[in-house]
Order: structure tokens, then sequence, then C-alpha cells
């Protein structure tokens, strides 16, 4: 899904998918999310970090 969207949906209590949105991203309410702090170069740096960890051992 494309991060507006996504923003979008979480953002606009009245939209039909906004509660999904919010289970989806593991918030329990509106107030926990602020759409205009999102900041796309943190997540793609963030995102980079995790991509260049490699695998997570396995605990079994």
């Amino acid at each position: 899904m494309p991060v507006a969207a996504s923003r979008c949906r979480t953002g606009v209590p009245e939209h039909e998918e906004h509660r999904d949105m919010l289970d989806w991203l593991g918030l329990d309410r509106r107030g926990q999310f602020d759409p205009a702090r999102f900041d796309p170069d943190e997540a793609n740096r963030r995102l980079t970090a995790v991509a260049h960890a490699g695998p997570v051992a396995s605990r079994h």
C-alpha cells in the first residue's frame, strides 16, 4: 500500500479503513499516530539498516 494512502486512512477517522489501519499499525487510538510527523527519509534509513543486517537467526 502506498504510504500516502496509509497516512490518509490513518489520519482521517471518518475513512472506512481508519480502524483497520490503526489495528495494522498496532495502535490503540488515533492520537498515537501523527501523519504530519512521518519522515520518509528516516523510515528509509531504518528499512535500509534492517535489510543490511541480514537474516535473523532461528530460535529453534
